[in-house]
């Protein structure tokens, strides 16, 4: 995974087989910092509204958080088994993280730095996961179930599931408002 942080000109991006995340000046186009995470850091996410970076940490079950000003790690959050994308919601100030592997989401309140809930069974391999504010819905594509589910925003009750075709799989952010 790689992300841009266009305000601060820099890059992010994931070195999986050494669990650690490039940091690189845009405008030099040289890598400045090396940070540590844990094991297989996989995707790097994050909003202009918060001074965090996400990462989902695959094989460690973790995501970790970076600080965007001091570009230093300032928790690891233990999740379900391989985290692969996340989606925050800013305005509860929550991470949903989509777990591949235990079938499930994440939800982490990041006020308080802790997982507060997991929606279990929501389909199988989820992997793509977004954020309709028009619509107020979750969005995940379902890698191994060849749908997409939309969540209720507010309960996160599942309010429909749309048969597609082919595995569908999404990373980054995919709507678009």
């Amino acid at each position: 995974g790689i992300f841009i942080d266009e305000n601060k000109e820099l890059a992010f991006v994931a070195n999986r087989d050494d669990n650690t995340i490039s940091v690189l000046d845009l405008n030099d186009l040289l890598e400045i910092k090396t940070i540590a995470v844990e094991k297989a850091p996989y995707g790097i996410f994050s909003d202009e509204s918060i001074d965090l970076i996400f990462v989902t940490n695959v094989q460690s079950s973790s995501i970790s958080l970076i600080s965007k000003k001091s570009l230093e790690v300032i928790e690891h959050i233990k999740v379900g088994k391989w985290p692969y994308q996340v989606a925050f919601e800013k305005n509860k100030k929550l991470l949903y993280v989509s777990n591949q592997r235990d079938n499930s989401i994440s939800v982490i309140d990041l006020n308080r730095r802790k997982k507060i809930r997991t929606l279990d069974d929501i389909c199988e391999y989820p992997e793509g996961i977004d954020i309709s504010y028009n619509e107020k819905l979750l969005i995940v594509a379902c890698w191994f179930d060849d749908n997409i589910i939309l969540l209720d925003l507010n309960s996160n009750k599942l309010i429909k599931k749309i048969s597609v075709s082919g595995g569908p799989r999404a990373f980054g952010k995919f709507v678009i408002e």
